[in-house]
């Protein structure tokens, strides 16, 4: 397992190195992915996709009745979020995502490097599943006192503050071979994106100065450009 794991690691790497990175804003439900994923759109020509929008009813049912939804039923979802990746992807687009991400085996899943769900014989068929995304995972990091309290002042989203235990209990926290950023949200949404925007340039060094402007301009949203 330590050698397949090593080998995603340096793939990971790899992909950074040479690709654009699709922002994914991961945490518990109440994280503020939302908050900061539509910040970061605003004064950026990203994109920014809400992975709750890609919930089938079942599934928003489910939780709207306080019952924490399993990986039978977080399968479908995720694959409606890679092939919504995908295609922007293939059309050239600059992309922020939020997605709770709580399990190592959903990122690498949704990255590409096992099947959506994982079959057994996916490593050793790792070609046929394509090129991986270059998914750059921000994790948004808040202790369960936090997020229970930013839950008791929602009103009207489908997470039960009941169901916060099971959120922590599925979380498995991405670890530094995953290549991820990690903000503590114990701070201002504008702080939170400005520590984003600075952790994204160190890592990425690819990306120029100029292209990182331009980027970065939101005006460049009404020039039609992606």
């Amino acid at each position: 397992m330590a050698k397949e794991e090593e080998i995603v690691s340096n793939d990971m790497e790899n992909i950074l190195v040479k690709e654009e990175p699709i922002m994914v804003l991961m945490g518990v439900s109440a994280s503020g992915k939302t908050t900061i994923g539509e910040l970061l759109a605003s004064d950026t020509m990203y994109e920014y996709y809400d992975a709750d929008s890609f919930h089938p009813e079942a599934n928003i049912r489910k939780m709207k009745s306080g019952h924490p939804l399993q990986d039978g039923d977080r399968w479908p979802w995720l694959k409606m979020i890679q092939n919504s990746m995908k295609y922007g992807v293939e059309h050239g687009h600059h992309l922020i995502y939020s997605c709770s991400g709580l399990k190592r085996v959903y990122r690498d899943s949704l990255k590409g490097y096992y099947s959506i769900p994982p079959k057994e014989n996916d490593s050793k068929e790792r070609e046929i599943l394509g090129p991986a995304l270059p998914l750059q995972w921000i994790y948004l990091k808040g202790s369960k006192e936090l997020i229970a309290k930013r839950i008791a002042k929602r009103s009207g989203h489908y997470m039960k503050p009941e169901m916060l235990d099971s959120q922590f209990a599925s979380l498995e926290e991405p670890t530094e071979d995953e290549g991820v950023i990690v903000v503590d949200i114990d701070k201002s949404p504008e702080e939170i994106v400005k520590e984003i925007l600075k952790k994204l340039q160190e890592k990425h060094k690819h990306i120029t100065e100029e292209e990182w402007k331009e980027r970065f301009d939101p005006s460049n949203k009404d020039k039609g450009c992606h």
